[in-house]
């Protein structure tokens, strides 16, 4: 199990990834976006797994124990979704990509 969650997290690292430079270079949607930070919950959950070997189903308790850069992608992605946070493309699209890459980065080193 932890294998497979450690390809799942680079896996969905790595549609983040394109996802976002995709949208930014020629959709430029803000809802996409939206929907990209809605995604990255996955990774997040399957990422606190891989680290910690426990699995949090909900999102929620999944907010209260990240830390870092999990933290602030958490806190976007539920502002964007719940609170209704106003979604700046430039800001937002680099803050998800960073966090993807540096997740695609130690996963391609076997480091997750």
């Amino acid at each position: 199990p932890a294998d497979a969650a450690r390809r799942s997290v680079l896996a969905g690292a790595c549609a983040i990834y394109h996802g976002c430079s995709h949208n930014y270079l020629h959709g430029r949607s803000v809802d996409v976006l939206k929907e990209l930070y809605k995604g990255a919950l996955f990774v997040l959950r399957a990422k606190h797994y891989c680290e910690s070997g426990e699995f949090v189903k909900n999102s929620k308790e999944l907010a209260a124990v990240l830390k870092g850069a999990d933290c602030e992608i958490m806190r976007l992605r539920q502002g964007f979704i719940y609170e209704g946070l106003a979604v700046d493309l430039e800001e937002h699209t680099a803050a998800l990509l960073l966090w993807a890459q540096k997740i695609i980065s130690c996963g391609t080193d076997e480091n997750l």
